[in-house]
Parts: C-alpha cells; structure tokens; sequence
C-alpha cells in the first residue's frame, strides 16, 4: 500500500502527519520555512519559528504541556517547532469541539 496522498493542490504528503501539506504551506508563508526565522511588530511583539508563534502561544504551550524551553532554543530547534504546531492546532480543534452545533457551518479543512 502506498502511504502518500495528494492534497488538493498535488502536494503529496505523508500518512503518518496528514496535516504535513497544510504545515509545509503555513511555513512557507509565515517564514519561507527558515526555522530561526524572526520578527518584531510595530507594538514590540515578537513571532519566532518557521511558523511564526508568539511568547504568548509558547507560554499557552508550556503551561498545557509542562516542558521547558525559552524562545531560543525554540527558535533552533525545528522538531519542537513542528509539535508545538501540532499541539496548536490539536488545541484550536478542541475548542471549536467545545462549541458543539455553533460551529455546523465552518470547515475545518486545512488545505
């Protein structure tokens, strides 16, 4: 059995992270895939990473999984990179779920 699949857009993707097309395209957006990628915005904020995650999405990541890092070392290190974004969008997922019927009308597609 083959374990690759198009997305909707022809980019194969792996079944062991059906979410890898999804990811690849936020990282290519939010910072060209460069995992030390690094911006500050006019209000002082800072967004690190090939996906671009704020201190304070970090700080929800640590806080929900107890581990320890600073955003250095999250900015070198590409593998915690990739499961903080799965952490987030598993948490994004359970709060639509909270909603229950109120959220009938969106997709949660991510391609």
């Amino acid at each position: 059995m083959n374990n690759v699949y198009r997305d909707t857009y022809g980019q194969e993707a792996n079944f062991g992270n059906p979410n890898k097309a999804f990811l690849d395209k936020l990282a290519m957006s939010e910072s060209s895939g460069k995992t030390d990628a690094e911006i500050t915005i006019k209000d002082g904020r800072t967004f690190t990473g090939k996906y671009q995650f704020g201190a304070a999405r970090l700080a929800d990541y640590r806080r929900a999984t107890k581990e320890k890092f600073s955003t250095a070392d999250f900015k070198q290190d590409e593998a915690l990179q990739d499961k903080v974004a799965d952490w987030h969008f598993s948490d994004i997922d359970k709060a639509i779920d909270k909603l229950g019927n109120a959220t009938n009308e969106y997709d949660r597609d991510r391609t």
